[in-house]
């Protein structure tokens, strides 16, 4: 009996160590990996059906992540971001493998914004106006306190004709095009899939909006740029810059790349061109609201007062500062804490990455049409559009007919 024991016990052990094929123990593709990450889809748990011994602790099977969370583990990897492939022939700086999205946060941390990263490759030009000498614009800065232990505490809205008030100083004053001074610019990454879309959010802080009655402590605005798949590599996960979201309060314009005023660097920051489809977009900031918008409304065409709607889309902005966003401009969206409250200026970094997908996008409109007060019937390029009745409308943006 002893004999059979000890027999039956051997069996056993032998069989349940011979190394078996099992579902899960083989070699995953590795483009397939990066492919199932980059367009959000989620891997399956492997199905680990190997026994825990009283030598070994019981495997776990992980829940899913997120695909920008997705490790890619081995024995010589160290790090989490996996390679990407070789920028084919033929394809410029400014198309970018799905895999820098995707990893965005992770590639920032580990090397920094460097000079290939697409968020620096399309940095935005901000431009800040003035309507004469009295009228500085609130001028953007980092959102966190001297010692960077906490939030800006920001500053109260001015009772004077000047928005610049209680705020950061733009710089020099050299005439039109002035190089204003620094400041933190946050960015974050996300993909849309129902909109199978990359998005790059750049947010700017201001310590106030408005001036006299209509403002509030704390503001929060910028721009999205979007990006879409390289029509002449779609199965390769390249893409490219489509379009750029202007946000305007609860208010989004969407314009093509085309139908957007674009320059290569500092040696032609002046030119107000569109078409050109270059690298940095121009967006305008308006005086009162810190709004943004994709052409100049100044002396002719903007308000001079802070004026709610109906002439909001008409918020006084110029080009008497300027800044072309730099490397050492941007920081990540989550140096920010999502726990911070900065009172009614909700569109923090960390709230618009969580709302990036659920925005309401609208078309951009290419013609204001007539000053308020004349004809109100918007040109050959579309007609205002109004809601609201018994004299309560706002006019909150055109419909673009052409």
């Amino acid at each position: 009996m002893k004999f059979l024991l000890v027999l039956g016990i051997l069996v056993y052990v032998i069989y349940d160590c011979v190394a078996l094929p099992r579902p899960g123990d083989g070699p995953l593709d590795k483009a397939i990996v990066q492919r199932m990450m980059i367009l959000g889809t989620r891997l399956p748990p492997l199905k680990l059906t190997s026994k825990p011994t009283t030598t070994e602790a019981p495997a776990v099977v992980e829940t899913p992540q997120p695909a920008s969370k997705l490790v890619l583990k081995s024995e010589t990897q160290d790090s989490p971001i996996p390679d990407f492939p070789s920028r084919p022939d033929g394809v410029d700086e400014a198309t970018f493998y799905g895999g820098n999205f995707a990893f965005f946060e992770e590639i920032v941390r580990r090397d920094g914004f460097t000079d290939w990263n697409p968020a620096v490759v399309h940095s935005p030009v901000f431009l800040f106006g003035r309507t004469g000498p009295e009228t500085d614009p609130c001028y953007p800065m980092s959102a966190m306190n001297q010692d960077g232990t906490g939030m800006n505490p920001g500053t109260h809205v001015p009772w004077g004709p000047n928005p610049g008030e209680n705020c950061n100083d733009p710089g020099d004053y050299h005439g039109d095009y002035s190089s204003g001074k620094p400041f933190p610019v946050y960015v974050s990454a996300g993909y849309c899939p129902q909109r199978h879309e990359w998005w790059i959010d750049y947010d700017s802080y201001f310590e106030h909006d408005g001036n006299s009655d209509a403002g509030h402590r704390h503001d929060w605005e910028g721009i999205t740029i979007v990006f879409t798949p390289d029509p002449n590599y779609l199965e390769a996960d390249w893409w490219m810059a489509r379009g750029v979201i202007f946000h305007r309060h609860q208010f989004n314009d969407y314009y093509l790349w085309k139908d957007l005023m674009t320059v290569s660097g500092e040696s032609d920051i002046r030119d107000e061109s569109y078409g050109k489809l270059l690298k940095h977009p121009k967006a305008f900031i308006g005086l009162y609201s810190h709004a943004t918008f994709r052409a100049k409304c100044d002396i002719g065409c903007g308000s001079l007062i802070n004026a709610q709607a109906p002439v909001s889309l008409r918020e006084y902005r110029s080009s008497d500062w300027y800044r072309l966003v730099t490397k050492e401009d941007l920081h990540l969206g989550a140096e920010i804490p999502a726990e911070w409250d900065y009172g009614e200026a909700t569109s923090t970094p960390a709230s618009n990455h969580r709302l990036q997908c659920s925005r309401v996008i609208t078309p951009g409109f290419l013609n204001l049409g007539p000053a308020p007060g004349r004809n109100p019937g918007g040109g050959p390029c579309g007609h205002w559009k109004a809601r609201g009745v018994n004299g309560t409308s706002e006019v909150d943006r055109m419909q673009v007919d052409c």
